[in-house]
């Protein structure tokens, strides 16, 4: 292993993975250790039908393309971010390199950076030719080809034009416009602001998945049962951006803890925050009832949905640690619903 690669692993690969190291663990836990015995399945027979019916369906072949499209926008911005910091300047110098070893390099960490996303294309590859036949396949791997390159091509262009480096102030991060509005809808506008592709994921894996499981149902075969385990895991899912709006608001916006405001409108602001996280996929259920979800059921649902964002908001209150420990919270409390699912139903 030569010396460039090292740095490159050493500045680039290894923080990725160290930023990212919560967020993976929780999709890998919930994805391959919680959901895969839905129904009786094992692992292995659960991700393949679980490919089999990506590949089956337009719409979740779409839906796994966005997700696939969200990671390596995650991939390029931290490649952006990365490079703007001081101690990261060094790499310019690699623009001294020759051409080939320049390019080699760069496919490596992008390949390094994808190896997540890779493995699961590989998988789903591997289903397509056993399905569908070479071509499919080769469409599957042509695509993750496409997405890897287009990673190498932006890491190529932030090492060729840095550009103008980001000042470390508070515009990057905070939405200046808009504090004469209401305090939820500011911290809300902050999501959509800084963090619209955790947002956006959350809600493509949440509304998706209850919408395809839900739409099953019908009066001789209805259970609600896994349709809200996957919901309950979705709802956990923005335990992310509750935690991103915790930090946001200890950094920016300490003072309103202090501020004279009655605790029946701190509620109702916690309430209408809550609110504006949990509305995708309140609207989700809604469309479903009663054809597909019994009104009672639907009810629950969402009364289900807001205490969960209830009870995480008020542990991100109370719990000041970091992500990881807050991670461990949050599969502690799938870990009870998970419970409660398998008991009373």
């Amino acid at each position: 292993m030569n010396v460039v690669f090292r740095l490159l692993l050493k500045t680039i690969v290894k923080p990725f993975y160290r930023e990212n190291a919560g967020i993976l663990l929780f999709v890998t836990t919930i994805f391959f250790f919680i959901v895969n015995k839905v129904d009786g399945a094992e692992l292995y027979e659960f991700q393949y039908s679980l490919a089999r019916a990506v590949l089956g369906s337009l719409i979740l072949l779409a839906v796994a393309g966005m997700f696939a499209l969200l990671y390596v926008r995650k991939c390029s911005r931290f490649l952006r971010n990365r490079l703007q910091e001081p101690e990261s300047e060094y790499l310019y110098a690699l623009q001294v390199l020759i051409p080939v070893r320049k390019w080699r390099l760069q496919v490596l960490t992008a390949f390094l950076l994808m190896i997540p996303l890779l493995l699961y294309g590989l998988f789903i590859g591997y289903v397509a030719y056993r399905e569908r036949g070479l071509m499919a396949a080769l469409a599957v791997l042509f695509f993750l080809l496409v997405l890897m390159m287009g990673l190498t091509l932006t890491l190529n262009n932030r090492l060729n034009f840095p550009g103008h480096k980001r000042l470390k102030n508070t515009s990057s991060e905070v939405p200046v416009a808009g504090f004469s509005r209401p305090y939820p809808l500011l911290l809300f506008r902050f999501v959509l602001h800084s963090h619209k592709a955790v947002w956006l994921a959350s809600k493509l894996f949440t509304c998706s998945l209850l919408y395809l499981i839900v739409r099953n149902n019908s009066l001789q075969e209805y259970d609600t049962g896994p349709a809200y385990l996957f919901y309950a895991i979705g709802i956990l899912s923005n335990g992310v951006l509750i935690y991103k709006i915790r930090m946001f608001e200890e950094s920016f916006l300490s003072f309103y803890r202090s501020a004279p405001r009655i605790m029946a409108l701190r509620l109702a602001d916690a309430g209408l925050l809550m609110g504006l996280v949990l509305l995708p996929e309140a609207i989700t259920i809604l469309t479903m009832v009663p054809v597909h979800l019994h009104g009672p059921d639907a009810l629950g649902f969402l009364g289900a949905g807001f205490s969960v964002l209830c009870i995480m908001n008020s542990l991100s209150l109370m719990v000041h640690t970091g992500w990881k420990d807050f991670l461990k919270i949050l599969l502690l409390l799938l870990g009870i619903q998970y419970v409660f699912v398998l008991s009373v139903g």
